[in-house]
């Protein structure tokens, strides 16, 4: 038996000194989790691509039966997690939980080997052991003694080894207030394997002993739930950390974006990002107001919704998002911004003009500009629209055109952009629809 004390043993833990070097999920796993009283971080943490599975190992005695029990009735309760059916060769101990273990011949056993259906399997003496496999989508929790982290290259799969730790006079005392009337040969045999043997191969240990035996439980549920937070479930990927500004116009930002994949392999993709913009509809006495403007390029006029830009320069647009966020914020901006040009280009008081917000789309590939589309019906005191010329020179017209009309223009493509000819299309089609319009079709 091994005399350690509990001190001599925690000051042995090649812990966690540096967190700078972290890359991917280990980093935001570690920030969750570092603080967490029964949890000591490893230096073999940092060899983590990704998590693909998390393992509970441990010497007898140390606490492990007692931590499956308690996540057999809470964590495994929840959609994200799975804990894969563990067969073994041996007959059933007492503590066995059949929802986690089940007993089959060693003949059974080496037939499902050959037809590839464990995820991983090993031997203990004469006992054979093996986890079936999982589709990958769920997070597996694997509950298996030290022989697992010998036998399989966890670090190459990806699976956090978690080794539940208690002193080797602790698991003694355990084992005595458990079962007092032990055979001194079987005491040796549970007890053979030192506590300190699982250190060399787990990422992370968990006090399971003294002050922070009470709050073991609680840490593992946090623990659990931080990697399936932060994980990329296989054949998956998700973008890593916050968008970088890799170059900024008065008009465009270029963001880099570092994608994380399931293997933990990493590749930075590139976007671009404008900044929104509205499109109002006018409507009076049932006719639609349009914009139209003559394209040099094409000698031609092109029509659309009166509209604009919310932010002139997309530097103002990372402003406002760094100090709100929230969509509902860049809505009430778009409505104002839409009121304000419709006021100043039409000659309407703003007390006059009720905008509804109509709908928003949504660009959202690798090129994002929303557009947010308004929706005001103006009953009198409409004045004459003049032509306006824009900044860049472009001769811009307003026309008031019925509904048949708009219909006919968006299906001959003389609504050039998509977006703005589906909102027209929608809105026409829902109008006849609801008897406002029966000879939109005649």
């Amino acid at each position: 038996m091994s005399t350690l004390t509990p001190c001599q043993s925690l000051e042995s833990f090649p812990v966690v000194q540096n967190i700078s070097e972290f890359q991917g999920i280990a980093g935001s796993v570690f920030q969750d989790i570092a603080a967490l009283p029964s949890v000591v971080v490893l230096e073999k943490f940092r060899e983590l691509a990704n998590i693909q599975g998390v393992a509970f190992v441990g010497s007898s005695c140390s606490g492990k039966t007692a931590i499956l029990k308690s996540v057999l009735t809470s964590i495994a309760k929840s959609p994200d997690v799975v804990i894969p059916k563990r067969y073994i060769t041996t007959a059933p101990r007492q503590e066995d939980d059949p929802r986690e273990s089940c007993c089959i011949t060693a003949e059974y056993f080496m037939r499902k080997v050959e037809r590839g259906e464990f995820f991983a399997s090993w031997a203990k003496g004469s006992t054979a052991y093996g986890f079936e496999k999982t589709d990958g989508t769920k997070l597996p929790l694997y509950f298996a003694n030290n022989d697992f982290f010998r036998n399989v290259d966890c670090v190459r799969r990806n699976i956090l080894i978690l080794g539940i730790y208690a002193p080797d006079e602790i698991r003694q005392q355990r084992l005595l207030s458990h079962s007092p009337h032990t055979e001194i040969t079987e005491m040796r045999e549970l007890l053979g394997e030192p506590s300190m043997t699982i250190v060399p191969h787990v990422h992370v240990i968990l006090k399971n002993f003294g002050e922070t035996e009470e709050s073991t439980l609680k840490d593992v549920c946090t623990l659990i739930q931080s990697v399936v937070h932060h994980r990329v479930p296989f054949g998956q990927f998700r973008e890593v950390g916050l968008p970088f500004i890799e170059f900024r116009s008065s008009s465009l930002n270029i963001m880099n974006h570092k994608i994380m994949f399931s293997d933990g392999s990493f590749k930075i993709v590139q976007s671009a990002e404008q900044s929104p913009e509205i499109r109002t509809l006018v409507i009076h006495r049932g006719k639609f107001l349009l914009s139209r403007e003559l394209r040099e390029e094409t000698v031609s006029w092109e029509f659309s919704l009166p509209g604009g830009m919310i932010f002139d320069d997309i530097s103002k647009y990372s402003d406002f998002l760094e100090h709100h966020p929230e969509r509902a914020a860049i809505a009430l901006e778009a409505r104002k911004t839409a009121t304000k040009k419709l006021c100043n280009e039409m000659g309407m008081p703003m007390t006059k003009v009720d905008m509804q917000l109509s709908s928003i789309s949504q660009c959202d590939g690798t090129v994002k500009r929303d557009l947010y589309y308004f929706c005001v019906d103006i009953q009198e005191g409409v004045p004459s629209l003049s032509p306006v010329m824009t900044q860049g020179g472009a001769i811009v017209e307003y026309v008031w055109v019925d509904p048949q009309q708009v219909l006919a223009m968006c299906v001959e493509g003389k609504v050039p952009e998509e977006r703005t000819s589906n909102f027209l299309l929608r809105r026409v089609l829902a109008q006849g629809a609801s008897g406002n319009g029966e000879d939109f079709y005649n």
